[in-house]
């Protein structure tokens, strides 16, 4: 998801910084994390909490998780 920085409108400067504000940027690491660790549902989720993390330390008052998204992606 880093390497998708400008897509998400982000330049290349602290792109970290700007990509904690894109909803989409979060979205992403749950999407990528739950397809590509499945079935393992905890790896998936220590990724995605792994991602809150980052963004909680280089951005104060985040408001964008992704705790409330689905575990598994069915259609």
């Amino acid at each position: 998801m880093l390497a998708q920085a400008s897509a998400l409108g982000c330049g290349t400067g602290n792109a970290v910084n700007c990509l904690c504000t894109k909803p989409e940027f979060h979205f992403g690491i749950h999407d990528c994390a739950y397809q590509h660790c499945a079935p393992d549902n905890n790896a998936a989720a220590s990724a995605v909490s792994w991602g809150n993390s980052v963004c909680a330390s280089v951005t104060s008052g985040l408001t964008t998780t992704v705790s409330n998204l689905p575990a598994t992606l069915d259609g």
